[in-house]
């Protein structure tokens, strides 16, 4: 782990490039063909939700484009802030609940082991905190969440392991 904390954490811009292109694409593509069949009933139940699907997407890529995170040697901080609203959650490793690390990939990228990413689940008393491998500083929060769930004495359910192998870190250490 970096011994240089705190740590910023953040989703670099050019991470997201791609996922902001697929929300925007298929918005327009959808939202296009709902125009163009002049709200045709069926039209608007397939390209309805559609559109939908893509919105909401849109507003995830979003909300990690001002999401920024601070890791510390007591915990965790996030911050999800747009100039009008934010959310502020702190998490402490002494009241971490639970750890789960999950590697979604398409079949072909598990065979080539290339692709794919990471999501990381902490949980405390007062919820959950999600976060995506595409963040900066993810290693060293992973790192330092696997060091607070062993002191914890928190068991690792045989995905989160596998993950946690997955990613060159050993579980048990």
């Amino acid at each position: 782990m970096n011994d240089a904390l705190p740590i910023r954490l953040h989703y670099p811009a050019g991470q997201l490039l791609g996922d902001d292109l697929r929300a925007l694409a298929g918005l327009v593509f959808a939202l296009g063909l709902l125009l163009a069949s002049d709200f045709a009933p069926l039209a608007v139940w397939i390209c309805g939700p559609l559109a939908l699907l893509f919105l909401l997407f849109g507003l995830r890529t979003l909300l990690m484009h001002v999401t920024e995170g601070r890791l510390e040697d007591s915990g965790l901080e996030r911050r999800i802030g747009l100039s009008t609203w934010g959310a502020h959650r702190r998490m402490n490793w002494r009241d971490l609940e639970g750890l789960r690390l999950r590697y979604y990939a398409t079949r072909r990228q598990r065979r080539e082991g290339e692709g794919g990413y990471f999501q990381l689940t902490l949980r405390d008393p007062r919820g959950r905190m999600k976060f995506e491998s595409t963040l900066a500083g993810f290693e060293d929060l992973i790192e330092a969440a696997v060091a607070a769930a062993r002191h914890k004495g928190l068991s690792l359910d045989e995905t989160t392991c596998d993950s946690l192998l997955h990613m060159g870190l050993d579980p048990r250490a």
